[in-house]
């Protein structure tokens, strides 16, 4: 039965509680004022929602306030930037299909420590205005409906406690942070979720978040930019791919760390698809990319991209597909370690630009590889075979494309060439090779090319770097 009637209503009580956890006081209201000295609050209302006004324990130092909307939303009532519920732990709930916490034109403002909140696959819109906010369970009531629109102002979103199970749950996910040391989730302790479709922002702050079950969909994740943050985003048991398809920059940060694990059963999980590459922009910073074996797709989409480990699972694993725009690919320090692993490997590089340089080559650890990069030059060990291989020697799995052909170098056994090397199958020939590399003169010798290659008319403009044929 409804305990408490009216249109608009006041509880007030400083020195105790409203309602109790065995006890909670049913009310049938449009509009609610009421606050504590301290004290929690249980209230529910019974029919057709409840507008906030300002409900609070008296601060976020101490208080509970369970606010439940049976069969209505909870929304705020009125139109300002200031917190509607105030207490150190929140738990709000709403039921029905079409009910939600806060709308779409009037965001539910909030100032809580801990949250819980719930609806039956209506959306929320909640914003924390101060400090930052710690999940325990926020959600729509799984991924089949429902928005989470979740921002903290000057603060971080993190995970209360700490356990392997999804914190913020729904269809699509959107949350966002203010403040330059704002974060989503921490280095120590991931922030879970379970989405279909995620956009998630910083102000420059690291992102740690897991998608717990099936994969999620990117449409921005993003830092705020390539200077500063790094994002951390893990699917376990699925795959990360694009949210809609279009050409801008789906995940954005100073470095990304992107890992996929496949599920117990089905296909292994990709990073992107065949279909529809997955776009980000790490600038010149670093690009790592991980699966158990599942492929690879990766359009880093301005300013080039700098490499630390992208691996398929191995060089038995699955296919990377790396194209770049705007700038060179290399690697991310300089080391004999592989960078780019999987069972082949295309690089396809858009521009005028090089793939690793002289000094720095890009080590590849792949069954077959592809270059496609018409303009600029191409350093590469494959296999470590940069300082085994006798001039003129190809690594076993190096595609020679005449049509790729104009930029193509294989450190110690590449060739960058266009109209001057032409495939053909037949005797060796013996040509000259002469230049210098960087203005350093290089000694004059004679290049064996393989039976399978021959030179044309241009030879002057081949050159002999380290046993490179450029």
């Amino acid at each position: 039965s409804v305990d408490i009637v009216a249109t608009v209503l006041g509880l007030d009580a400083p020195h105790g509680n409203i309602g109790s956890s065995g006890n909670w006081i049913e009310i049938d209201a449009v509009n609610l004022n009421a606050s504590t000295g301290g004290g929690n609050i249980y209230l529910n209302d019974v029919a057709d929602g409840i507008a906030a006004g300002l409900v609070t324990t008296g601060g976020t130092g101490s208080g509970t306030v369970n606010l439940t909307a049976t069969g209505g939303s909870i929304t705020e009532w009125g139109s300002d930037p200031e917190a509607d519920i105030v207490g150190a732990t929140m738990s709000l709930a709403v039921t029905g299909a079409a009910s939600t916490i806060g709308t779409a034109s009037n965001t539910l403002e909030i100032d809580a420590v801990n949250l819980n909140a719930s609806t039956a696959g209506g959306n929320m819109y909640l914003n924390d205005v101060a400090n930052g906010i710690a999940v325990g369970l926020v959600t729509t009531g799984g991924t089949s409906s429902g928005t989470v629109n979740l921002t903290a102002t000057g603060g971080s979103i993190t995970e209360w406690g700490s356990d392997s199970e999804a914190d913020i749950v729904g269809e699509t996910m959107s949350l966002a942070v203010t403040g330059a040391a704002s974060t989503i989730g921490t280095a120590t302790n991931t922030l879970e979720i379970d989405a279909v479709n995620l956009n998630a922002s910083t102000a420059g702050g690291n992102m740690y978040l897991n998608d717990v079950a099936d994969g999620i969909a990117a449409g921005l994740v993003t830092t705020g930019g390539t200077s500063s943050g790094t994002v951390n985003l893990t699917a376990t048991g699925g795959s990360i791919t694009e949210w809609g398809s279009d050409p801008e920059a789906d995940i954005v940060g100073e470095t990304l760390n992107l890992v996929v694990t496949d599920p117990s059963s089905g296909p292994k999980s990709t990073i992107g698809t065949d279909d529809n590459i997955l776009e980000v922009d790490a600038g010149t910073n670093t690009l790592n990319a991980r699966t158990s074996g599942g492929n690879i797709y990766l359009h880093e989409t301005e300013g080039g991209a700098s490499v630390g480990l992208i691996d398929a699972g191995g060089n038995d694993g699955g296919e990377v597909y790396l194209m770049v725009t705007g700038g060179n690919l290399t690697e991310s320090g300089n080391d004999s370690n592989d960078d780019i692993v999987g069972k082949s490997v295309v690089l396809v590089i858009e521009g005028d630009f090089s793939v690793g340089d002289a000094m720095n080559m890009l080590e590849i650890s792949s069954s077959e590889l592809e270059v496609d990069n018409h303009e600029g030059k191409s350093f590469v060990d494959m296999n470590g075979t940069a300082g085994s291989l006798l001039p003129g020697q190809f690594p076993p799995g190096l595609i020679i494309d005449t049509e790729h052909l104009p930029a193509l170098i294989v450190f110690n056994s590449q060739i960058q060439g266009g109209d001057q090397i032409d495939l053909l199958l037949g005797a060796e020939y013996e040509i000259d090779v002469y230049q210098s590399w960087q203005d350093q003169p290089i000694m004059y010798r004679d290049m064996v090319l393989p039976s399978s290659s021959r030179s044309g008319d241009d030879d002057d403009q081949l050159e002999l770097v380290n046993n490179v044929i450029m």
